[in-house]
């Protein structure tokens, strides 16, 4: 009888350390599970925590909103970006016209040859510069073409890079010694050119066979709309 007792008591026993195991290893594994969620959680965030904007401190000046409206009597904050449809204003000086491209002039021997030059020009690097116009404003300049030869002076053609410049020669033949006039008009409103500082060639071709084809440059800075 005492034999029989002690076998169920095993059995209860064997039993009793069986559950024991199966929840032990259960609560080990989701401490398990849980500690890798916790760190897999961890490192997924830290890339999205690093790159968030950091907060100011207390008292750091803050960079200034353009897109604000500015206060009653204050200047519009500018933007760091240049805009796209051109540049500032400000002593964005032309370029002169390169040595190869300008009238001659007397620093070559005339000989018996006709010798065409622009002396009003000469000083400047031959550029004229209209400055400030309107975005529609059509301005002219009347330019001085000189026969400082020995021959008569044939201007042959008057052209520019653009439509926007017209010319017009008041006589095309100058004797030596002789004069004529070249009036050169500008459209702002030809191009869209609103904004920016501009600059176009003219090209002036005659038979003066020390520089057949010469170039002037005009140019102004054409207010925005």
């Amino acid at each position: 009888m005492s034999q029989r007792r002690t076998q169920g008591s095993d059995n209860v026993q064997i039993r009793l350390n069986m559950r024991v195991l199966i929840w032990g290893g259960l609560v080990l594994a989701a401490i398990v599970v849980f500690g890798l969620a916790f760190t897999v959680g961890r490192l997924i965030n830290q890339p999205a925590a690093s790159s968030a904007p950091s907060a100011a401190a207390p008292g750091a000046a803050s960079a200034p909103n353009s897109s604000l409206p500015a206060a009653p009597g204050q200047a519009p904050a500018q933007s760091a970006a240049r805009p796209a449809q051109g540049i500032d204003k400000p002593s964005d000086t032309p370029v002169p016209v390169p040595l190869g491209r300008r009238p001659v002039g007397s620093e070559v021997a005339i000989g018996d040859n006709p010798r065409l030059a622009m002396p009003e020009l000469k000083d400047s690097g031959y550029i004229y510069d209209f400055g400030e116009i309107g975005p529609q404003d059509k301005v002219e300049k009347t330019f001085i073409i000189r026969n400082e030869g020995t021959k008569p002076l044939e201007i042959k053609d008057v052209k520019s890079i653009c439509g926007c410049t017209s010319s017009l020669v008041s006589n095309k033949t100058v004797p030596p010694g002789g004069e004529t006039s070249l009036k050169i008009q500008f459209d702002a409103g030809f191009e869209r050119i609103a904004g920016l500082r501009v600059t176009r060639e003219v090209k002036v071709a005659s038979n003066d066979p020390a520089r057949p084809e010469i170039s002037f440059h005009i140019a102004a800075y054409i207010r925005p709309q």
